[in-house]
């Protein structure tokens, strides 16, 4: 399993891209407000496809960027 990494600006929130290995479909784990572009960039450089969003909790610094998500892919 491959664990990528990037944050949200707002709040430092974490967010990351999660394959198996040799895989280009993956999943995103939390969605802070401002991690859209960050993981647009991660996903092309890792040539990967996301497929779902899990989101570890409701609290809103990790679910604010969403909408921003879903819209992106």
């Amino acid at each position: 399993m491959d664990v990528l990494t990037t944050h949200a600006e707002f709040l430092d929130v974490n967010c990351y891209a999660v394959r198996a290995e040799g895989r280009s479909d993956c999943i995103l784990i939390d969605a802070g407000y401002d991690c859209a572009p960050r993981l647009e960039s991660l996903l092309a450089e890792a040539g990967l496809v996301p497929q779902a969003v899990f989101l570890t909790h409701g609290h809103p610094d990790h679910i604010l960027g969403l909408n921003n998500v879903l819209a992106r892919w």
